[in-house]
């Protein structure tokens, strides 16, 4: 049987490489790397070993190479759950399924996405899904913390008045990413839109300045909440974090607004999308923590 810290140290380990692999997938995008492999799957231009020399077409090739370990390491940590004496456990089982079945979609539409060129729905379908599965894996991480590492309730709750508005943040910034994806990918890739009627529409000025208007009145609800949050966990075990969320929240608009005045350069939109996940992550540990940890009228654990 395995421990319980075994469970949540390899969940942490298949966090990390989510995380990482996300961001690898978000750094192609902003440099326009999804075609440097063409149409081929597994191999990248027909070859097993890829030009080392473009950088475009290693980008894609790593990420390629990332999922295929993210994958291995997502169907063993399911197996390290069900082995584990945590199999009992609704939740935990709920959580552990939910990430084995958004990798397994995030990688169909993936492939598809390679064979039909890169479409733009399906390049959006792929990072949400993608960004679904970090969020799934971080709560799972989370729990299996609780339950592993830290057995009773925090003996200072923080007030149930903030769960909310920290889910409502949470959706904001979730939504405001892929509505950032999507901008980007009408801006950089207007090809993709060939043979659909949406091409006549994304032609007009307005509709790209619409989407950024949307886009930047989300970020400013967000910095918003960001600072609220930061106010009222300030004095709580959840400080650092909801500082750390809020450095990078502010650091992200001002990016965000950089590099659209720049014309969605690659470097600045490849920081941003570092930074955008960061925060994400930040958010998701902060609305794991207030559900699974800090909330001491009811117990999960038995759930």
């Amino acid at each position: 049987m395995l421990t319980n810290k075994f469970s949540f140290l390899f969940s942490l380990g298949t966090t990390i490489l989510t995380f990482f692999t996300l961001l690898l997938e978000n750094i192609k995008l902003s440099t326009n790397s999804t075609i440097a492999c063409e149409n081929t799957w597994l191999k990248c231009n027909g070859y097993w070993f890829p030009d080392v020399f473009n950088y475009h077409t290693m980008l894609e090739y790593s990420y390629r190479l990332f999922t295929i370990l993210l994958g291995a390491t997502i169907l063993v940590n399911f197996i390290v759950i069900f082995r584990s004496n945590h199999r009992k456990k609704t939740t935990l089982i709920i959580l552990v399924l939910l990430s084995l079945f958004l990798f397994l979609l995030q990688l169909v539409i993936g492939i598809l996405n390679v064979q039909l060129g890169n479409r733009l729905m399906f390049t959006t379908l792929e990072i949400a899904f993608s960004l679904s599965l970090l969020v799934c894996l971080i709560f799972l991480t989370i729990k299996l913390y609780k339950n592993a590492v830290n057995e009773n309730h925090d003996d200072n709750p923080i007030s149930g008045q903030i769960n909310l508005p920290a889910i409502e943040l949470f959706i904001c910034l979730y939504l405001n990413i892929i509505l950032g994806v999507f901008f980007k990918q009408v801006h950089l890739n207007k090809e993709n839109f060939r043979g659909y009627e949406l091409e006549r529409i994304f032609e007009k000025p307005l509709v790209p300045d619409l989407l950024h208007f949307i886009h930047s009145i989300i970020s400013i609800v967000i910095l918003l909440g960001g600072i609220y949050l930061f106010v009222f966990l300030r004095h709580t075990t959840l400080r650092i974090m909801s500082m750390l969320l809020l450095v990078f929240i502010v650091f992200d608009s001002l990016l965000s607004f950089i590099s659209y005045i720049n014309e969605l350069n690659s470097f600045l939109e490849s920081v941003h999308t570092i930074f955008s996940t960061v925060s994400l992550s930040l958010l998701s540990i902060i609305v794991a923590y207030l559900i699974f940890i800090n909330n001491p009228k009811i117990n999960i654990d038995d759930y």
